[in-house]
């Protein structure tokens, strides 16, 4: 025989003793105490013979009734064929258990027959025992493994991989079928938009998916934080209640809802709920696994925001955001694979910003980093939509430009690009006009994106070799004169250190009487195998790559040891005065004042003697920095020459700001002086103004006797060019001193002129 699966039950075997031999009656107070349990014993005609137990009620019987005698269609009205039909199998000879739903609970019913002494079926014996609290308890508990079970595939899931988007959806089904609920919804909540919406629902109409559904109101970011301290509950959906959502809710037809945090923090990602069109009791475990879900969603989002970051960062410049190397290859090598049979082509353009390691130097990183933030704005403004901005890397940026009709339509691109640095920029609270030089390059698809790169790197460096900021476009003799300069920059290196460079001197006379008063220190480069290299060809050089800093400071002290020691030889050599061409580079270098300081004591030259010669642009393009400096090395008492004046675009007026003793008249106004008119006037001005300014004037690059003519009518004090020498070697500028100083006499008695350099 069966037993029910639970403890205290009484001995069948026993029961069926006492049913045989007649007693039953003296044990029914018993039987009416054993709470969930009836028992029923039938005779061989279906009839009761008696009904006991607590659980009689539950069939439908008063306990209080007496039923002996009578059938069970007659006991039961409604011929309740739930226990007449496993009791008619017992008087056959069956026996069994079965469990049956009745009302709102579940039985567990054995039967078994009564026999007699010779083993015939007597009678029936029936008993019912209540495991609907059992059942529910493991039906909770497979449940619960079950949810367990999904929380932790989902988990799986996400540790794949799996889009936070798919994993959105399968949550959404998985808390519908897992809870028996009609809807759920996932809320996101952007600070950034001010809005909340529905990332991912079940039940809802398509309109609502993904569409914003309520601006996130202080309300609901106060009612979102508050599910920080655990699940809400709301068994009745009012107006207001959950807060800010409530009337909504209400115009879809939900009545009850449970509601639990994804996320931590200030600013949580949203909540995840789960919804009913009917009242609902949600109770603790439901909660459980609705935030255990919700704590998965939250891990996902993290782990895809923390990969997205990783991946974005890869990808892009972290100063100014835009596609960085790697990601350019890649937008480039896809742009080639379009044009590729296709009429289009694609273009790159390639700037760097002029002298912006000047402005480096002179800020210092903060203000090269603000320039270069400063420029991404304006690239994007001027680029297409297709187009792609990338930063190369320093201040080098690159476009992709896809879909080009030709040379002239990839010119105007870059066009649009120098445009929009007319404007100037506002860095460290002052504005800088800022240029840039602009390679350009076209191809139909052939190429690669390293060879676009290098072609178009190329032009921009012919750009800056024509001027600076301006346009190149990429042709086959650029590549020639690239690798060139690339061996240039490579032997360039350690030049000084294998004793190749020299120190060629240009004498500056007066006008008036042709007197020898300084001499300009000019560098060349004794190149192995290649001879006398003139600075155009590598000063560029030097200037690009930072070497111009310490080749500077080889002329310096070579030009003032070498004047030391033509001192020390030739009588009335220490009348003479020494020029340095010193650049932005050098000046905003820290410590160049003491380099200078160091050079003088070293070789004993009077700092007056000497004179710094910088350029119109260093002033003009970084003011602050190089005045400092140059005001420092006039307080030594060096002399301050304004070089190659009037080819820059400063303002006149500002000149009087700067610490300057004499201008220096670019050659491009001096050549061909008494021989074209137009030339004429604008030296007029200049010498006037220096006069006015109480400068002295220097014309450079005199090559006619007409122009040395109309220069020395006009008033200008000084002059040199290949008219009166050219630059030459130590040893040449030595024998002409020799001629010069004893053809000469006393300084003071020729010179009527307030000072000049080295006077």
């Amino acid at each position: 025989m069966g037993r029910v699966p639970s403890g205290g039950e009484p001995d069948l075997v026993a029961l069926q003793q006492i049913l045989a031999d007649g007693s039953a009656g003296l044990h029914r107070a018993l039987l009416r105490d054993l709470r969930g349990t009836a028992f029923f014993v039938f005779d061989a005609d279906q009839r009761f013979v008696f009904a006991e137990g607590a659980q009689l009620h539950q069939w439908g019987l008063d306990p209080e009734l007496d039923v002996e005698g009578r059938t069970i269609a007659e006991a039961f009205p409604d011929d309740f064929p739930t226990l007449r039909q496993p009791v008619a199998d017992v008087l056959q000879g069956a026996s069994g258990d079965l469990e049956l739903p009745l009302g709102n609970g579940i039985v567990w019913l054995h039967t078994a027959p009564i026999l007699d002494a010779i083993g015939g079926v007597v009678g029936a014996l029936a008993i019912t025992v209540d495991v609907t609290a059992r059942r529910r308890a493991e039906a909770a508990l497979r449940a619960g493994i079950d949810r367990q079970s999904a929380v932790a595939a989902l988990g799986r899931r996400a540790l794949e991989g799996a889009a936070v988007s798919q994993l959105l959806d399968e949550a959404t089904l998985m808390v519908a079928d897992r809870l028996g609920v009609d809807r759920v919804s996932i809320l996101s909540y952007d600070e950034e938009t001010g809005l909340v919406t529905l990332r991912g629902g079940l039940g809802w109409s398509r309109q609502l998916v993904r569409s914003t559904v309520v601006p996130l109101t202080d309300e609901l970011r106060r009612s979102a934080r508050a599910l920080a301290a655990g699940p809400r509950i709301v068994d009745a959906i009012g107006p207001n209640n959950p807060p800010g959502l409530g009337e909504f809710l209400l115009k879809q037809g939900v009545t009850s809802l449970m509601s639990v945090l994804i996320g931590r923090g200030e600013h949580p990602f949203g909540t995840l709920s789960a919804l009913t069109l009917h009242p609902r009791a949600f109770t603790a475990e439901d909660a459980d696994f609705l935030q255990a879900v919700a704590n998965v969603l939250w891990d996902a989002i993290e782990r895809n925001d923390s990969e997205a970051a990783n991946e974005h960062a890869a990808l892009h410049d972290p100063l100014t955001d835009l596609p960085n190397r790697r990601l350019l290859i890649e937008r480039l090598t896809q742009a080639l694979g379009r044009a590729r049979g296709r009429r289009a082509a694609v273009a790159v353009v390639l700037l760097d910003l002029d002298n912006f390691k000047v402005i480096n130097d002179s800020l210092g990183h903060g203000g090269g980093d603000e320039l270069l933030r400063s420029v991404t704005p304006r690239l994007c403004a001027a680029a297409r939509e297709c187009d792609t901005i990338a930063r190369l890397g320093g201040d080098e940026f690159v476009l992709v430009c896809d879909g080009v009709l030709g040379e002239e339509h990839a010119i105007e691109l870059a066009r649009r690009v120098e445009r929009a640095f007319e404007t100037p920029f506002l860095i460290g609270g002052r504005q800088h006009i800022i240029r840039s030089s602009i390679g350009v390059v076209i191809d139909d698809g052939q190429s690669t994106p390293e060879g676009m790169l290098r072609d178009a790197d190329t032009a921009m460096y012919r750009a800056k070799e024509n001027g600076r900021g301006r346009v190149e476009v990429f042709s086959p003799v650029m590549r020639v004169r690239a690798v060139a300069r690339l061996r240039t920059e490579s032997e360039l290196q350690g030049a000084a250190e294998r004793g190749e460079l020299r120190v060629h001197y240009q004498p500056l006379y007066t006008i008036a009487d042709r007197r020898l008063v300084a001499m300009e220190a000019l560098v060349r480069w004794e190149r192995p195998d290649h001879g006398l290299v003139a600075p155009i060809e590598f000063i560029p050089v030097a200037e690009e790559t930072g070497m111009i800093v310490a080749l500077g400071e080889w002329v310096l002290a070579s030009a003032t040891a070498q004047l030391t020691e033509w001192d020390d030889e030739l009588e009335g050599a220490d009348e003479l005065g020494l020029a340095i061409n010193v650049s932005g580079r050098q000046l905003l270098t820290p410590g160049f004042e003491r380099v200078v300081q160091t050079a003088l004591a070293e070789t004993g030259l009077a700092a007056e003697r000497l004179s710094i010669e910088v350029t119109e642009s260093v002033l003009m393009e970084h003011t602050d920095a190089p005045v400092a400096v140059l005001s420092e090395l006039r307080q030594l008492g060096a002399r301050i020459v304004l070089d190659d004046f009037g080819t820059g675009y400063s303002s006149l007026s500002r000149l009087k700001d700067f610490p300057l003793d004499v201008l220096k008249i670019d050659r491009s106004f001096v050549d061909r002086l008494g021989d074209d008119p137009d030339r004429e006037p604008i030296v007029v001005a200049i010498i006037a103004m220096a006069r006015a300014l109480g400068l002295e004037v220097v014309a450079e690059g005199v090559e006619t006797k007409r122009a040395l003519a109309r220069l020395s009518a006009l008033r200008c004090q000084l002059a040199q060019g290949f008219l009166l020498s050219r630059p030459i070697p130590a040893q040449q500028m030595a024998e002409l001193l020799r001629r010069e100083l004893a053809e000469r006499p006393p300084l003071a008695k020729v010179l009527p002129l307030r000072r000049l350099p080295g006077g």
